[in-house]
């Protein structure tokens, strides 16, 4: 069988699918994903009371200006932190609260308390579904 491909080989692969500016378009929409999918889950969280398109913008920057490494979990992927020890995975989970707090203390300036407070269960649900998802991959192996 083959290994599997490094990360390297697929970026190269992409780049030759997408050309440069291509890839540089494709790394920016990977990089906004977390914050796309935390607009989205909370307008979904939110029913009727949808948020603005001020809201979403804004929502969309602040979430985005947080560090990709805490806040990627939120579109479902496999997040490696969770594969190390027990205090590297707190230490993690620490760091992703911090970057949740940020968030929503950013968010209640322009979120009604209802919105912030839905918004607090869609970052909890996050982290809840990452550290799911890490114990039933590592129990398999």
């Amino acid at each position: 069988g083959q290994a599997p491909a490094t990360s390297e080989e697929l970026d190269q692969q992409l780049r030759s699918l997408l050309g440069d500016s291509g890839m540089a378009r494709f790394k920016q929409y990977s990089q906004e994903l977390p914050a796309r999918t935390t607009v989205d889950l909370l307008d979904g969280q939110l029913g009727a009371d949808k948020l603005s398109d001020e809201q979403r913008t804004r929502l969309f920057a602040v979430v985005n200006a947080e560090p990709f490494d805490l806040t990627h979990g939120i579109t479902g992927d496999l997040d490696q932190a969770f594969f190390g020890s027990p205090s590297q995975v707190d230490a993690y989970l620490s760091q992703i609260a911090g970057s949740n707090q940020r968030v929503l203390q950013q968010a209640a300036d322009f979120l009604s308390p209802e919105q912030v407070a839905a918004l607090n269960t869609v970052l909890t649900n996050g982290i809840t579904a990452r550290i799911t998802q890490a114990a039933a991959f590592t129990q398999k192996h």
